[in-house]
């Protein structure tokens, strides 16, 4: 059942179709995370109304971050983007490294946020206009540059795969 802030979000366009990256799996996501990001933009809108909730969302924001953020970095193993394991970077490919460095680093502050409100920390209008503007600049920047190149290279071993069984031995 959809809350008064859902309606409210479903009001205002959250999802620009210049930010696809031409996987249908990959957009769907990116679409549901700015949607939950909309929420913030919504809250931010009428304070008196939504404000309350801004924990809930950080929480839900988190949340799906890192769900999406495995299943890209599931997506990459699984097309061999070279993901890093624990044990060396020997051989990896740069690309992936520096994508997972920006989920990396992106869970942490965001999981730092989601800390300090849950334990109390207050909660004012510019602090969430800030982490909204953060947020939305930081996602639309990595959707660009770093899922960009993923999505592309997923469609690049699917068509090899396609042309031929033997070719995605080949790729590299």
């Amino acid at each position: 059942m959809e809350n008064d802030l859902d309606t409210a979000v479903a009001a205002i366009e959250s999802w620009d179709p210049a930010l696809s990256v031409g996987n249908p799996d990959i957009d769907a996501e990116h679409q549901r995370l700015l949607r939950i990001i909309a929420k913030l933009k919504v809250i931010i809108t009428d304070w008196e109304r939504y404000g309350p909730q801004t924990a809930a969302v950080v929480t839900e924001i988190a949340d799906y971050t890192v769900s999406h953020f495995s299943h890209e970095e599931e997506l990459m193993r699984q097309y061999g983007f070279h993901v890093p394991d624990a044990a060396a970077q020997d051989g990896n490919n740069p690309q992936a490294i520096s994508h997972l460095n920006q989920h990396r680093k992106f869970i942490k502050e965001f999981t730092d946020l989601t800390t300090r409100l849950s334990g109390g920390l207050a909660v004012d209008l510019v602090t969430v206009k800030g982490e909204y503007n953060r947020l939305h600049a930081w996602l639309v920047r990595h959707i660009k540059e770093k899922d960009q190149l993923l999505a592309d290279f997923i469609s690049q071993v699917q068509t090899h795969s396609k042309a031929s069984p033997l070719s995605s031995f080949n790729r590299f």
